[in-house]
């Protein structure tokens, strides 16, 4: 059986275009209505002027669901005291005190700075299924193999979705509602 390799090239790429015709924003803000992500109140028109601020490889990991480097990142051995927060919004989602080194090459947490500071999806992009951590876009992924003796959980992150803000600027930052961490919380084993 012969084929036309024009007519099969033209129809393949006809049905790539439609299936992949939707914008990386679009997907991960898919309505107009604001996005609530505790006191961080953003419209989708927001987060895609915030996303356009971003250098490409955050834009990729963010907006693009993309990975960096492991061992090739600013985060991956960051030791300094201070919390993580969305690069996109701003919003808390880690502290040093929680962080450990998990031998991946890239930043890892055993819990959120809050339970509700990401919200977790399942991601089946891989031959495997995983469970994404997303904040205003894609964060990384959260496994179950963390140290015991804080719960279990790996939450391994991508340095290009997170902005830090060392201890001594959380307080000019007005983050400073985080400081008790830094005064009550055990950190992880290193």
């Amino acid at each position: 059986m012969k084929y036309n390799f024009q007519r099969v090239t033209i129809l393949f790429f006809a049905v790539c275009m439609t299936a992949c015709d939707s914008s990386p924003i679009q997907d991960i803000v898919p309505t107009q209505a604001p996005i609530t992500v505790g006191s961080y109140n953003y419209t989708a028109e927001q987060i895609a002027d915030q996303l356009k601020n971003l250098d490409p490889l955050a834009y990729h990991v963010v907006a693009e669901n993309g990975t960096e480097r492991p061992f090739d990142n600013a985060y991956w051995d960051h030791a300094a005291a201070g919390i993580y927060v969305d690069t996109v919004t701003g919003k808390p989602l880690f502290s040093s005190t929680h962080k450990y080194d998990s031998g991946t090459g890239w930043p890892t947490f055993w819990r959120t700075i809050e339970d509700d500071s990401v919200t977790l999806h399942e991601d089946n992009s891989l031959s495997t299924t995983r469970t994404e951590i997303r904040s205003s876009g894609h964060v990384g992924h959260v496994f179950d193999d963390g140290p015991s003796d804080q719960g279990g959980r790996r939450f391994c992150t991508n340095s290009a979705s997170l902005r830090f803000v060392p201890l001594s600027e959380m307080i000019d930052s007005e983050y400073d509602e985080y400081l008790s961490f830094f005064e009550t919380a055990q950190a992880a084993p290193r």
